[in-house]
């Protein structure tokens, strides 16, 4: 496998974009402490991680059931959904807030 300059250093530096605009927001959430984006990215990298080895894990061939693909589909969407509101709650946990999950209200606190 070959993998070239140019997409190891893409890849680095979206990590290091998303790791500044991630620090910005820690530090927003809290002016009185010194917040960095160390927590935000290893609970997304863990948790993503998790939900990889577990959907990797439900195509291994000789399972059975599992070797049908709505099967597939359900497991995999309900894995997604997991780590998706996992991440989520460990974000509002992580910023002290507790982040309301209804359209009206992410848009008030958009508005103002």
């Amino acid at each position: 496998m070959v993998v070239s300059l140019g997409s190891v250093l893409t890849v680095l530096t979206g990590l290091a974009y998303w790791g500044s605009i991630v620090a910005s927001d820690a530090r927003n959430a809290d002016a009185t402490s010194q917040a960095t984006s160390g927590v935000a990215m290893g609970t997304f990298f863990g948790i993503w991680t998790v939900a990889w080895a577990l959907m990797y894990a439900c195509t291994v061939p000789g399972k059975g059931v599992l070797d049908k693909g709505p099967v597939l589909a359900v497991l995999y969407t309900v894995i997604v959904l997991a780590a998706s509101w996992l991440f989520l709650r460990a974000s509002t946990i992580t910023a002290g807030k507790a982040i309301a999950c209804s359209p009206s209200a992410s848009a008030a606190a958009w508005v103002g």
